[in-house]
């Protein structure tokens, strides 16, 4: 059962993400991110959170800070690759 919400509050982050970021509150955005990444964890899928990373990164990009993006998406490369992972 605790699972199941955990799902759904997953799917509720990443929608208050998208339009956040859709409007252009970049640091909230990012903030989502960020705990978007942090329950994917807890639910144990690595390769979820290395998307939220990703959408941080896509955030950094729009905000023109692009060596913090490049940086995070290096990272997510260098993760997705030690677990063979061609999703990301």
């Amino acid at each position: 059962h605790l699972n199941l919400q955990m799902i759904s509050l997953h799917a509720w982050i990443a929608t208050l993400g998208g339009g956040y970021f859709l409007c252009r509150y970049l640091s909230t955005a990012v903030l989502l991110a960020r705990q978007q990444r942090r329950l994917a964890l807890w639910m144990g899928d690595e390769s979820t959170a290395d998307k939220c990373i990703l959408n941080e990164a896509f955030n950094y990009i729009h905000a023109g800070r692009f060596r913090v993006a490049r940086e995070k998406i290096r990272l997510i490369m260098e993760s997705a690759t030690k677990r063979e992972d061609t999703v990301v």
